[in-house]
């Protein structure tokens, strides 16, 4: 039997993988789209709180006490933590994608990551400058208007950027550590993801625009 072309051969092992995972960017998509993925992926919610607090941590420390680890361990549990609760409950059938397309879903979402910052506020109390403590609660109050926002408007078709307003987070750690390079990179990357949610329409402009100033305004009345 002849073999197929090797590259017809490839389209159709990509094509019968993409089938199998929906969110698998095909080879065949527009490099525009899978740039857009890659943003939405990276600059997602649980890794922009880890690096935040990260940030923060490393840049309050001094000669007497280190925070940049501890601000690490917070990141971890407040940000990764309710994200390998999320993908459980996708593989027991709860949530149908990672994306929270649904109210049902999205509400998931915030319930866990408020979960995720009692338990930094609870297990990491001790031993953590107020900076990091401030900034626990401001994500605490962030995710909280976040929550009743969303059920109040996603019934009627809007909702705000959660991508857009976690990665306000390190506008605001830019700000409190008065880094500018930081404030400024932080704003193209809340930018950038912006332009990704655009472009995979997931968000209309107004959605990620208020997204973004909500964190923005809620973290600088509780942290500068």
């Amino acid at each position: 039997m002849a073999l197929d072309h090797p590259s017809q051969s490839v389209l159709e092992f990509q094509a019968a993988l993409g089938s199998g995972f929906p969110d698998l960017a095909p080879l065949t998509e527009p490099v525009s789209l899978r740039w857009a993925k890659f943003l939405s992926t990276v600059i997602s919610p649980p890794f922009t709180f880890l690096i935040a607090c990260t940030l923060l941590g490393t840049a309050i420390s001094n000669e007497v006490v280190s925070q940049g680890s501890q601000g690490f361990r917070i990141g971890v549990l407040g940000g990764l933590f309710p994200l390998v609760l999320l993908v459980v409950l996708k593989r027991v059938g709860h949530v149908h994608s990672l994306e929270l397309d649904t109210l049902e879903e999205r509400v998931y979402g915030f319930l866990l990551a408020l979960l995720g910052g009692f338990l930094c506020l609870w297990i990491f109390s001790e031993g953590t400058a107020g900076a990091l403590n401030s900034f626990i609660v401001c994500h605490l109050a962030v995710t909280s208007l976040f929550l009743l926002i969303t059920i109040m408007t996603m019934p009627r078709g809007w909702k705000m950027s959660v991508h857009c307003g976690s990665a306000a987070y390190l506008i605001i750690v830019g700000l409190y550590t008065h880094s500018t390079a930081l404030a400024v990179c932080a704003a193209i990357g809340v930018i950038l993801v912006g332009w990704s949610r655009l472009h995979l329409n997931r968000h209309s402009l107004s959605e990620i625009s208020f997204g973004t100033a909500l964190s923005v305004v809620v973290g600088s009345l509780l942290l500068l």
